[in-house]
């Protein structure tokens, strides 16, 4: 994963005792995980329906890393709206097809932005 040796990313952490970069170490691992199998889950889908995930002008991918994935979600934008004093979450009516794509074949829609799964176990 060309993303831990990348500067921006290393130069900027300072840890004081073992135990927490041991501790920084175990959570990078668990998101290296959760990439890879958002990007096996996507990839799998992408071949079992034979589709393609467009990223950027004339790049049809039909096996799109998890940087690449990630990229792509990284552009979604959540609009909050307060309404009788309650707070809520929609996607702008511009988002881009291609994403709401993207979260279908990972298997999961675009509540995964809207909604608060623990908002109806407090009621």
């Amino acid at each position: 994963f060309r993303f831990l040796k990348d500067p921006m990313f290393v130069n900027a952490l300072f840890l004081k005792t073992p135990k927490r970069v041991q501790a920084l170490g175990y959570v990078i691992l668990l998101a290296v995980m959760i990439a890879s199998l958002l990007e096996l889950r996507i990839r799998n889908a992408l071949k079992e329906q034979r589709l393609t995930i467009t990223a950027g002008p004339r790049k049809n991918l039909t096996e799109p890393t998890a940087r690449v994935l990630l990229n792509l979600l990284n552009e979604v934008q959540v609009v909050y709206l307060e309404k009788d004093g309650q707070m809520n979450r929609i996607l702008p009516s511009n988002t881009d097809p291609e994403i709401l794509k993207l979260l279908r074949l990972s298997g999961y829609d675009e509540t995964i932005y809207t909604k608060n799964p623990y908002r109806s176990k407090l009621l």
